[in-house]
């Protein structure tokens, strides 16, 4: 999660890296294609689910899908600070790279 500033508010967002087994899995499941579409629909409503019991001004308004790993620390927690402001998502790119990962 990471907050941009909209409007003179900070806002939450989340920069999402899919799990290429899962998110496949989960867009079979719901007889949906593997675009950039459906993955951005089924990720914003797995947040959504999770954040049924936040406050509203913790909740998450804008999910963003990268197709590149999210940066990591030592401890592989997801290093904030190396963070970009701008992330693109291929689905192509995405899954040549996520089946690269898998030993």
């Amino acid at each position: 999660m990471v907050g941009r500033k909209a409007r003179d508010k900070t806002q939450v967002c989340a920069v999402v890296y899919p799990n290429y087994g899962e998110a496949q899995q989960r867009v079979q499941a719901h007889g949906l294609s593997l675009d950039r579409e459906s993955l951005q629909s089924l990720v914003a409503a797995e947040i959504e689910l999770q954040a049924a019991e936040l406050a509203p001004y913790k909740r998450v308004s804008q999910v963003i899908l990268t197709d590149t790993p999210l940066p990591k620390t030592a401890l592989r927690k997801v290093a904030r600070e190396q963070m970009s402001d701008d992330y693109s998502f291929d689905v192509k790119r995405w899954s040549e790279q996520a089946q690269q990962l898998v030993p």
